[in-house]
Formats: C-alpha cells, sequence, structure tokens
C-alpha cells in the first residue's frame, strides 16, 4: 500500500471527531502537500471534514503547492508524519516544514 492510499486509510478508520481535531492542528502546508497528488474525490474526503476558512486556505495552498517543485521522497515523508500524527495518543507532535526558502548568498 502506499502512503496516499494508507492516509486515506487511516482518515477511514478513525472516529469522525479524531480525525477533525488532528487535521485542525495539522499546518495547511503539510496537508496541502498530502493532498497535492490526489484527484478531487479523493481531496473532497478531507475537505468535507474541514471548516470553510481552513478549507479555503487549503485549496489556496494546494495550488501554490503544486507549482513547486518538491520531492517525491518529501511529499513521502509528510505522509508518513501525518499518518503517524493520527496514531500517536497523545498528540504532542509537531511538525517540521520541509519547504525552505533558498538562502541568498552575498556577493
Amino acid at each position: 500500500m502506499n502512503k496516499k492510499d494508507e492516509f486515506l486509510s487511516v482518515i477511514k478508520f478513525y472516529p469522525k471527531v479524531k480525525i477533525q481535531n488532528v487535521l485542525m492542528k495539522i499546518p495547511v502546508k503539510e496537508l496541502a502537500i498530502c493532498l497535492k497528488n490526489m484527484e478531487y474525490p479523493e481531496q473532497e474526503q478531507i475537505f468535507k471534514l474541514l471548516p470553510g476558512p481552513k478549507k479555503k486556505l487549503l485549496i489556496q495552498e494546494i495550488r501554490y503547492i503544486k507549482k513547486l517543485s518538491l520531492t517525491y521522497d518529501k511529499c513521502n515523508r509528510i505522509l508518513e508524519l501525518v499518518i503517524e500524527y493520527f496514531k500517536k495518543d497523545d498528540q504532542d507532535f509537531s511538525f517540521e516544514s520541509y519547504i525552505r526558502p533558498k538562502k541568498q548568498r552575498n556577493p
């Protein structure tokens, strides 16, 4: 099972309230990376669980993320972190952003 399918199965497995709570704690950038390679019906499963403002931000962020050149490994790593976050009980789990601006070199 690939990470995308595993993520979707986690969404279907846990109770709706837990999923909503976890999705609200995950930064929009990381959620967008998780959803960027999914078809719209798959994305809609997640959108239905989010309140309007976060859903709007997420849709905008997905458009932005699709323009970035993220490697498959980076996307998979973020999916792994999100899946791991769902499986944790204590929820004292933080995300490290994998998208960093390039440092400008001084001439």
